[in-house]
């Protein structure tokens, strides 16, 4: 992941809320994901608008108190693209 590139999810991944859970099914891969709450709300700013230095600003502003944000939310990203779920523009 290159500091320019921005996260976009896949048009093709359907999803559903499941109280504060997401899942993710990609069906060209016949694939499912679940996501946590935390990961819902980074998965959910994956618009292709923003790179990872601002994925990780809005989220610091919404959750003054996390700590180590940049890494969960890079860490997150790693499983959406090791899922095929999000692609880099």
């Amino acid at each position: 992941m290159l500091p320019h590139q921005r996260p976009k999810q896949r048009s093709e991944v359907r999803q559903a809320r499941l109280d504060d859970e997401m899942l993710l099914y990609y069906p060209p891969r016949a694939a499912a994901l679940r996501l946590t709450a935390s990961a819902a709300a980074i998965w959910d700013l994956c618009s292709g608008e923003r790179t990872l230095a601002e994925l990780t600003a809005v989220l610091s502003a919404a959750y003054p108190d996390a700590k180590d944000l940049r890494n969960e939310v890079a860490q997150v990203l790693e499983t959406l693209v090791a899922h095929d779920v999000i692609e880099w523009q």
